[in-house]
């Protein structure tokens, strides 16, 4: 008998593992169903393309003024290479590159972007954006722990506290265009994929190591995709990847051109983002809510850019002919360029050879309709950069290829200054974080 009752309960168990298999196998598929669904729902922002119909007429126009501030704090470090002779409690290993901190650098821009659009046809735009920038400074402090008798750049290259010129002027025009070509379910209402392509032309005034401008100096070009799809009739999953290239248009700024460089221009840029839109509440009239969480990474390659020491290097007084510090030989050549002839600079611009480097971010943003052809919306955004260097310029190309670079035979990079760029002299940015706020109004006629 009590075999018979073991039989039985291991039938049971094993009845009972298959049937449980089995539900769950079942609710799987029916979970699945539930979740893929496709259901009308808000589009994103992400995937938000004017459509042309919207006031039945085949054209139609939209407008938006919004104020951005964007803070971006980063602290600066410099290499030193650390002699065990010298600093034995330092580097009790043996000689090594150590790296020591300098200044805390925090850049503040405030602007106001006024873009807009026309839209014809299906899900398709044209837009320009123009950038009003009202304040745009940088700063540099000290860095804790250090002051004037141990820092190697303080009172030397530049004086602290130091603080950059306040910009403002007109920036430069993004031309963007936008387009739907597949929608959901057939319909016309719901973007599946945007496509879009924009411009940066260099039509400000350009931004020099001094002066107030807010031109960057160069042509960009962005084009990216980006791909959604309703699980539920509240919520859209959407991912996107772009990429934005980045050339000088203003080769007396980025110093371009010669053999003996291995970087001309900015680096380029690949953007991978994946977020949802959110829609905790709609009416069938239009008004609604809409919310968005993103998460986004972007790798920007190694180029010539223009950093948040742009100002301190480009303006230094520390120079080869005189003392404006007070230096008692008359001679400091930190900011100097290696054996460049008469007709090259002497000193760096302030645009510098800069590491490639990955950033990672968060937005957060929101946009209420509350009547029809008229929007408000606020974004929220913070990011973080891995460390990289800011002073990264190679000697130069050994062109005739006995081994050497030589001054002889003009195998010196033209923007190559020793003093920043040698191993155990290089500028690092670390700790790089950035805030971005937004706030504005959209309006469709």
């Amino acid at each position: 008998m009590f075999v018979v009752f073991e039989l039985l309960a291991i039938v049971s168990r094993l009845w009972y593992r298959k049937a449980m298999f089995s539900f769950l196998k079942l609710s799987l598929v029916f979970g699945l169903c539930f979740f893929i669904a496709p259901a009308k729902a808000v589009t994103p922002h992400a995937l938000v393309v004017q459509d042309g119909f919207t006031n039945g007429k085949g054209l139609s126009f939209q407008s938006s003024l919004h104020y951005e501030t964007r803070i971006e704090a980063s602290r600066i470090s410099r290499e030193y290479l650390c002699l065990t002779s010298a600093n034995p409690f330092l580097c009790p290993g043996g000689n090594q590159i150590i790296l020591g901190r300098e200044f805390e650098a925090t850049r503040v821009r405030h602007s106001a972007i006024l873009d807009a659009r026309i839209a014809f046809f299906e899900d398709t735009e044209l837009g320009i954006s123009v950038p009003f920038v009202l304040q745009e400074q940088t700063s540099l402090s000290y860095a804790a722990g250090v002051g004037p008798s141990n820092s190697t750049l303080a009172n030397q290259m530049v004086q602290i506290p130091f603080y950059g010129p306040v910009r403002a002027g007109v920036g430069d025009l993004t031309f963007h265009f936008r387009v739907a070509p597949f929608h959901h379910d057939n319909g016309d209402v719901m973007p599946a994929m945007v496509f879009d392509f924009a411009y940066t032309a260099p039509t400000g005034s350009v931004h020099r190591a001094g002066n107030t401008g807010v031109g960057e100096g160069l042509h960009q070009i962005h084009f990216g995709i980006t791909s959604g799809y309703p699980v539920r009739k509240w919520v859209e999953p959407y991912v996107g990847l772009s990429t934005k290239l980045r050339y000088a248009a203003d080769s007396s700024l980025y110093i371009r051109g010669f053999n003996t460089q291995t970087l001309n221009d900015p680096g380029a840029q690949l953007l991978l983002r994946a977020g949802a839109g959110f829609t905790p509440w709609e009416k069938s009239s239009g008004e609604f809510v809409e919310l968005s969480v993103e998460g986004y990474a972007r790798y920007t390659f190694e180029g010539r850019e223009a950093t948040m020491l742009f100002d301190a290097i480009g303006t230094s007084l520390c120079d080869l002919d005189g003392d404006s510090l007070g230096l008692v030989d008359g001679r400091c050549p930190i900011t100097a360029y290696q054996f460049n002839p008469p007709s090259l600079p002497q000193h760096s611009n302030g645009v510098t050879d800069v590491e490639a480097r990955a950033t990672f971010g968060g937005l957060l943003s929101t946009r209420y309709r509350p009547f029809e052809h008229f929007e408000f919306f606020l974004n929220v955004a913070v990011d973080y950069s891995t460390p990289y260097f800011l002073t990264y310029a190679i000697a130069g190309r050994d062109l005739d290829g006995n081994g050497f670079i030589e001054s002889s035979s003009n195998e010196f990079s033209p923007v190559y200054a020793p003093e920043l760029d040698d191993k155990g002299k290089r500028i690092k940015a670390t700790q790089t974080i950035g805030v971005m706020g937004q706030v504005g109004v959209t309006g469709t006629f």
